[in-house]
């Protein structure tokens, strides 16, 4: 068996240490040691809060975002729903006002040829029943002119329902009956 002698080296002047100064200085780097590791982690929960709370306001921007991009396309699928819903409403309104209104539009081109230039028309009730009466209110300057609308009018069924003479002239209410002829 082989002894190997232990080969221990010192190179201090004094051969012995201090263990109360070795223990003060040891002590000293340890407490030095934790005290820096401690702020150390209290920096890095600190730096990892503000972190977090600007990682939280990031994460609640993107959901608002994509929220919004959901509610766009929603906003599109129902503009686009609305735009045809439309779309079908006004053709129908067309459909009916070109049906209806044609035969309104006759008895008022058959009004304006009958009615002569010096009366105008004061007032307009066109019925919508099946008899196509028109209820008018003509104002005649003159005399002569009012004969000259009962003249005019006189083609058509027609009853007076007021005459009255004013500062304007002569105010005639009318009920005007028009036959069912289209052009």
């Amino acid at each position: 068996m082989i002894v190997r002698d232990k080969f221990s080296v010192n190179f201090s002047q004094n051969k012995e240490i201090d263990n109360k100064y070795f223990n003060f200085r040891l002590s000293f780097v340890f407490i030095i040691s934790l005290v820096l590791i401690m702020i150390s982690i209290f920096l890095m929960f600190s730096k990892s809060k503000a972190e977090n709370k600007k990682i939280n306001e990031i994460r609640e921007i993107e959901n608002k975002i994509s929220k919004i991009g959901l509610n766009k396309k929603d906003m599109n699928a129902k503009l686009k729903y609305l735009k045809s819903k439309w779309k079908n409403d006004v053709k129908l309104v067309n459909l009916l006002i070109e049906k209806k209104s044609f035969e309104y539009i006759i008895i008022l081109n058959k009004l304006e040829n009958v009615i002569p230039i010096s009366c105008y028309i004061d007032e307009l009730n066109i019925s919508n029943s099946k008899k196509k009466s028109v209820e008018i209110g003509v104002v005649a300057m003159s005399f002569t002119d009012l004969l000259l609308l009962y003249k005019s009018i006189g083609k058509y069924k027609y009853n007076i329902k007021s005459e009255i003479k004013g500062n304007k002239g002569y105010k005639v209410r009318l009920e005007v009956f028009f036959k069912n002829e289209k052009k």
